[in-house]
């Protein structure tokens, strides 16, 4: 499910120039919450990325997909 998203390739085409604030709300229109939340928790997004200086975005990005790759990883453990 690594960096599943809401959009397809042609919509991420058209929003290429945009910075994350302009184009982040318009892929979250008309979905939950909880789906956006999901979603980003998914993605190892934080909440609040969009409004983010980029070297802030990668730290605490770093921080969240580490989280996810110590998850997996145990996970995997625990199956041998």
């Amino acid at each position: 499910m690594a960096n599943y998203a809401f959009i397809d390739w042609k919509d991420n085409a058209d929003i290429l120039d945009d910075a994350p604030s302009v184009y982040y709300p318009v892929v979250c229109e008309g979905r939950s919450e909880e789906d956006i939340l999901r979603m980003e928790e998914e993605n190892a997004l934080p909440h609040g990325w969009e409004y983010m200086d980029y070297e802030e975005f990668l730290v605490e990005r770093r921080k969240l997909m580490s989280a996810k790759i110590k998850t997996a990883y145990e996970k995997l453990k625990g199956n041998v």
